[in-house]
């Protein structure tokens, strides 16, 4: 009892251990509840890495470590993202994370300082050094995306993600009747523009660059100061194009084409696979193959936990990128149809509060956080379903990795934050 007052009376503590009065506790469940299994799953899964590491099967102490090893080490990363959620839905509040724009003057140092003082400039510096560090780190599968702290790799990228919809929410959705388009809209091109640069071009990096576009785009499109509409429209414009440019290259016709294009071959071959898993199932087609076979064998209520035979050799990375055919084929459809309402439950919640806050900065809170999530699960899930080409995105909660945990916890404390000021009435 009087550790619990302990963290209860000292504020530092409670920062990192609690959140808001009056968030959603469905939402919170939700996430760990998908975290806890993504645990269980990737201790199964870490048997592909025992059978690829040991020389045979017959060293259980071995085994046993390695499994041990990869479940510690991901409740070690939970943890971390618990404590990361409860700092960043304590600390953020829209006034200190709001970018500041050259129109806005003050007549006094200190009113300047107080009012024009936030911690978005400093965070977007901090980000996008640390993209380019990854640069001088070895390429790990031609990408050069992670920074290697010896006892864990950051991937920066991951926190990008997060950032612009701080940056987005602190730029365009406050009253500024001074500024102009230009002015508003500056900031968030450019700072957008340096990420998707270094992170598609030096990274070589295309999962994580889309996914950056696809939420920074979702943010702007929710603003609804009208100096930004006709900007919006053109936005709109440009994403209706790509998206009938990808239906047409994902279609039988449009593989002829992506031949001809200037791409490497790796990235030619995942186009092509995405439209026939099977063509050269030894070859370009060995991953997406596997995947969809891992689903074949699951039926309806698996192979039971730990019994895949996909992962051993057949799936890479089946900790990570094929993280749900290894449950697919262990848990069966059940069990995905558990996980996937769990995912539906979560945006649903972040939808419904969307709809009912006011502000416009808190809206994109809400709702870059629900396309973060719904993007990462198209893309992980398309990509090993042979829906859409592979692209390396993890499913958040229940791949292996410490990144985009913490990064995707980060992003539920800003809406818990969001949600938890709604609830009290203070928005």
């Amino acid at each position: 009892m009087k550790l619990k007052r302990t963290f209860q009376k000292n504020p530092w503590i409670s920062m990192f251990t609690t959140l808001p009065r009056k968030y959603d506790l469905v939402l919170f469940f939700c996430c760990l509840l998908l975290s806890l299994i993504g645990i269980v799953y990737i201790g199964s899964a870490s048997m592909s890495t025992m059978f690829n590491n040991l020389s045979g099967l017959d060293n259980s102490a071995s085994a046993m470590w390695v499994m041990a090893k990869a479940v510690i080490k991901q409740c070690a990363f939970l943890v971390m993202s618990l404590v990361v959620m409860c700092f960043v839905a304590n600390l953020y509040k829209f006034e200190k994370f709001r970018f500041p724009l050259s129109s806005e003057h003050y007549y006094n140092l200190k009113e300047e300082i107080r009012v024009n003082f936030t911690f978005m400039p400093i965070i977007m510096l901090a980000i996008g050094g640390l993209l380019l560090a990854c640069l001088v780190f070895p390429a790990i599968n031609g990408t050069h995306a992670w920074i290697n702290l010896g006892i864990m790799t950051l991937q920066p990228a991951e926190f990008a993600k997060v950032a612009m919809i701080m940056l987005v929410a602190g730029t365009f959705c406050k009253a500024r009747p001074k500024a102009t388009w230009v002015e508003l809209i500056k900031p968030v091109f450019l700072i957008f523009a340096a990420y998707f640069f270094i992170i598609l071009v030096l990274q070589n990096d295309l999962g994580s660059a889309v996914v950056l576009a696809f939420v920074t785009v979702s943010c702007c499109m929710i603003c609804t100061d009208v100096r930004l509409r006709k900007v919006q429209y053109v936005v709109a414009g440009l994403m209706a194009f790509a998206l009938v440019g990808a239906l047409f290259i994902l279609s039988p016709i449009g593989t002829s084409v992506v031949e001809h294009l200037p791409l490497s071959a790796y990235q030619i071959n995942r186009i092509i696979t995405s439209v026939d898993p099977f063509y050269d199932r030894y070859g370009a087609g060995f991953q997406v193959s596997n995947s969809l076979i891992a689903f074949t064998r699951g039926g309806l209520v698996g192979s039971g936990l730990g019994t895949s035979i996909q992962k051993f050799g057949y799936l890479p990375f089946a900790d990570s990128d094929f993280i749900i055919a290894v449950i697919a084929e262990e848990g069966g459809l059940l069990t995905l149809s558990f996980i996937f309402l769990l995912y539906g439950i979560i945006l649903s919640r972040l939808i419904m509060y969307a709809v009912k806050v006011k502000k416009d900065e808190h809206k994109v809170v809400l709702i870059g956080t629900a396309t973060y999530l719904f993007v990462h699960i198209l893309f992980n899930v398309g990509g090993a379903t042979a829906f859409i080409p592979l692209t390396g995105v993890p499913l958040l909660m229940l791949s292996s990795g410490g990144s985009s945990l913490m990064a995707w916890f980060a992003a539920i404390g800003l809406s818990q934050s969001v949600i938890s000021r709604y609830r009290r009435g203070e928005e």
